[in-house]
C-alpha cells in the first residue's frame, strides 16, 4: 500500500484494542536487540461468548527459519489463553504453506478441519488450526 495510507492505517491501529468482535487488531513483531519489524500478528475476536481468537502472522522472507515466528506465535497464544476470557485460539492457513502449518504444530495446535474456499481469485484448500487452554 502507499506510504501515506500505511501511516493512517498505523495511527488507527495504534487506538486500536482487541475486544471489539469481528476487528482486526494488527501487533508489530520486532527484533528484541533493533526494535527492526520483522513481522506482525492480527488478533480478531471471533466469538465472545465462546471466547474465541483468530490470530494470522507474517515474518519478513529475511527473517524467516529463525525462530521470530515461532516465538511470536507462542507468546501470543500464551498471552491470549492466559486470560480468563479466551478459551481457544484459531489459525487459519493454506495447506501448501508449509512453513505456517508446521510452526502451528509445533506451537501446540492441532488440525481441525480443511476447506475449499476461493483467496486472491484462485481455488485453495485451507486448514484451521485450533489451540485450546491447557493444550
Amino acid at each position: 500500500m502507499p506510504d501515506q495510507e500505511a501511516r493512517l492505517f498505523l495511527a488507527g491501529q495504534a487506538r486500536q484494542t482487541l475486544g471489539a468482535a469481528g476487528q482486526w487488531l494488527q501487533v508489530a513483531v520486532t527484533r528484541r536487540e533493533t526494535g527492526e519489524v520483522i513481522g506482525d500478528l492480527g488478533l480478531c475476536v471471533v466469538d465472545e461468548s465462546e471466547g474465541v481468537v483468530e490470530i494470522g502472522f507474517t515474518v519478513a522472507r529475511s527473517a524467516q527459519r529463525r525462530g521470530y515466528g515461532t516465538e511470536a506465535v507462542t507468546a501470543i497464544t500464551e498471552a491470549l489463553l492466559g486470560q480468563e476470557r479466551v478459551r481457544s485460539v484459531v489459525a487459519v492457513t493454506d495447506v501448501r504453506n508449509a512453513a505456517s502449518v508446521a510452526l502451528l504444530r509445533r506451537v501446540g495446535f492441532w488440525d481441525e478441519r480443511t476447506t475449499s474456499t476461493i483467496f486472491r481469485g484462485e481455488p485453495c484448500q485451507e486448514r484451521t488450526f485450533v489451540l485450546t487452554r491447557g493444550h
